[in-house]
């Protein structure tokens, strides 16, 4: 193999790296969690509106709604996966 080709190659492996840890990152943030709750019907409000929410509430509701549940537990507490209201 030539050198250039080397080199190329590991420049598509460096941005891949770079793309793959971007990607990790952002699907483990508060805005990423909370567009799947507005995505998957659990609240008729904006994105926007649910940031002001705790980042555990928001990953524990959007995991609720995820795996089909009608209600998910946070801090000990039940709410309903539509609304997020205390069961």
């Amino acid at each position: 193999m030539k050198i250039e080709n080397k080199k190329g190659m590991l420049t598509v492996l460096g941005v891949a790296i770079v793309v793959a840890g971007a990607w990790y990152f952002y699907s483990h943030t508060k805005r990423f969690y909370a567009k799947q709750v507005v995505k998957l019907g659990g609240t008729s409000g904006s994105i926007v509106s649910l940031m002001a929410f705790d980042e555990g509430f928001i990953k524990a509701w959007a995991k609720g709604l995820s795996t089909g549940k009608e209600s998910f537990a946070y801090q000990g507490k039940a709410y309903n996966t539509t609304g997020g209201k205390v069961v």
